[in-house]
């Protein structure tokens, strides 16, 4: 997360988007403590939907931190420091108030006399004590609490969250927001149990390019040893550095994709460096349905579909003419890379390219190809057209919902309250207010 400031030895995230297709998710402030994990809230919608909840949750907060023995009161709704809101929302879930996130707005405002100097740095140091507490408290329940947010930092892929910052409502209690507006609440041993077979890794037998040079089976490899990885530098395609085993996991995966010869999960992160996920880690799964590229082990782009250097011969698209009706009514141009793979009927793979070469024809140029005596003209094509993802998935025998129908974690999940219209009118009219007050 991006950091702002540093007040009372607390640290809190700005106002932030995260695009994931038609979704911005807007995470608000929250607070860190030392090196612990961060509390952040997160909602998704319109933008005037995100305001008027967060609005909402916020009021409420707000009176209820008044509510407390405190020397100074928070501002209200809609005043210019509208900073104020967001920390006491965080400071109030670290307090364990948890206001119910459809609220309607009231609209009540403070006067600023009452935001006084000084009382955010007020404030954080009377609420230190109950926000270590909680920490100590979950520390208590879960001796090894740390370990077990590795596995679901390491299982955020099949959650499909892009946003899996944690959020403790509660001592023991762990939630957090997927991409399909599923809010997932559990103790740390529920979840962890939930999703024990969501971790994502490679198979039994892997070899691990270790720092002194050599190569060690993946089963092999124990907290300690040191392992050549690439470092944030060059958006990961520089020289690769030793970097030190933190902790491992052993895990039954239930779906193992051939990926070109490595046997990796579907959901294991890697670096994309060429695609709509391009400088991120993604599912493997997500950067080949999306016909993204990874990074190898000397920094070169490779087609994660094709298993072709970016920009080769191979990797460039060919016309395509291609009929799914017997009577060719439904003709229809597209695109295919020259390395999209094949299997042929005999069971072995060709690339389209191969398959052109042995049959011919030759590329002359502007995606079209043409066999002696005739004139340049598009690949044509029977039938449905290959998905990036078909051949890997056709190679290693699974399909996209034996990926998607793992087990999940219904058994803890709930829709994110809506927002009613009622409360986005309300708050377009408080903020109308607010605004004519301070031109007048």
């Amino acid at each position: 997360m991006h950091r702002i400031g540093s007040v009372g030895g607390l640290e809190h995230t700005a106002r932030r988007e995260y695009q994931s297709g038609d979704t911005t998710w807007i995470a608000n402030e929250g607070f860190y403590t030392s090196q612990r994990n961060p509390f952040v809230v997160a909602f998704s919608g319109s933008e005037i939907d995100v305001m008027s909840r967060w609005a909402a949750a916020a009021g409420s907060v707000v009176d209820a931190i008044n509510s407390q023995d405190f020397d100074y009161e928070l501002i209200g709704l809609f005043e210019p420091g509208q900073n104020s809101n967001s920390v006491a929302y965080s400071v109030g879930l670290l307090m364990g108030i948890t206001p119910d996130l459809s609220q309607v707005v009231d609209g009540r405002n403070f006067e600023n006399s009452l935001n006084a100097p000084g009382w955010e740095r007020n404030l954080i140091q009377q609420t230190r004590d109950a926000i270590d507490a909680q920490i100590a408290a979950l520390d208590t329940a879960a001796d090894d609490y740390n370990d077990r947010l590795q596995g679901l930092t390491a299982a955020k892929s099949k959650l499909n969250s892009p946003h899996f910052d944690l959020d403790v409502n509660e001592v023991g209690t762990i939630s957090f927001i997927t991409n399909e507006g599923v809010l997932v609440t559990a103790p740390p041993d529920r979840l962890l149990e939930a999703i024990q077979s969501k971790v994502e890794c490679f198979t039994s037998g892997t070899l691990i390019d270790m720092a002194d040079g050599s190569q060690k089976p993946i089963e092999a490899i124990e907290a300690g040893d040191e392992v050549l990885a690439y470092h944030d530098d060059g958006e990961g395609r520089g020289a690769l550095q030793s970097a030190r085993v933190a902790r491992t996991f052993v895990n039954e995966a239930p779906v193992v994709l051939n990926f070109h010869g490595l046997e990796v999960t579907p959901g294991h992160h890697m670096l994309c460096g060429d695609g709509p996920f391009e400088g991120r880690h993604r599912p493997l799964i997500d950067i080949l349905r999306e016909d993204g590229a990874l990074v190898d082990a000397e920094g070169a782009l490779i087609r994660a579909a094709t298993n072709c250097a970016v920009g080769s011969l191979d990797d460039e698209f060919i016309d395509v003419a291609y009929v799914t009706k017997e009577d060719g009514s439904d003709r229809r141009l597209s695109r295919l890379r020259l390395g999209t793979r094949l299997v042929l009927a005999d069971g072995s793979s060709a690339s389209i390219h191969e398959c052109l070469v042995a049959q011919g024809f030759r590329l002359v140029g502007d995606g079209l190809i043409a066999s002696e005596g005739e004139d340049p003209h598009p690949l044509d094509w029977f039938g449905a057209l290959p998905r990036p993802e078909d051949y890997v998935l056709k190679v290693s025998g699974v399909t996209l919902a034996d990926i998607y129908s793992a087990p999940d974690l219904h058994e803890f999940a709930k829709p994110v309250p809506a927002v009613e219209r009622e409360a986005n009118e309300i708050a377009r009219q408080a903020l109308d207010q607010q605004r004519a007050k301070l031109i007048h």
